[in-house]
């Protein structure tokens, strides 16, 4: 199965690998757009008081582009990890589990 979203063939996308490569996508779009939501409500305010139905859409969907591909980039480059562990270093179950195991703070 072909993982580049850009060339496949409708046939991956049956079984769990291809639903585990659509997930994937849609994190994607979901960490670039939890990294950028503030630019969801500038185009928000923009389309109210502009009343520009054409130019509200083209910023819409430029945003998820470039949502998806921030997200990727933010996957790819261990910022989702490195924001995970700072949750972790915070979670007292975490803290626990560490000192119990004997595994380091900074890993």
């Amino acid at each position: 199965m072909s993982l580049n979203p850009f060339r496949w063939h409708w046939k991956d996308w049956h079984g769990f690998e291809g639903k585990v490569h659509l997930q994937l996508q849609r994190n994607y779009i979901s960490q670039g757009k939890a990294m950028f939501g503030f630019v969801w409500e500038l185009i928000l305010i923009f389309g109210i008081a502009s009343g520009d139905a054409k130019a509200t859409l083209f910023l819409g969907i430029s945003y998820y582009i470039f949502s998806y591909f921030m997200g990727r980039y933010l996957y790819h480059h261990q910022w989702v990890s490195a924001d995970m562990e700072a949750g972790n270093r915070f979670n007292p179950f975490c803290k626990e589990v560490r000192s119990k195991f004997g595994i380091p703070k900074s890993i």
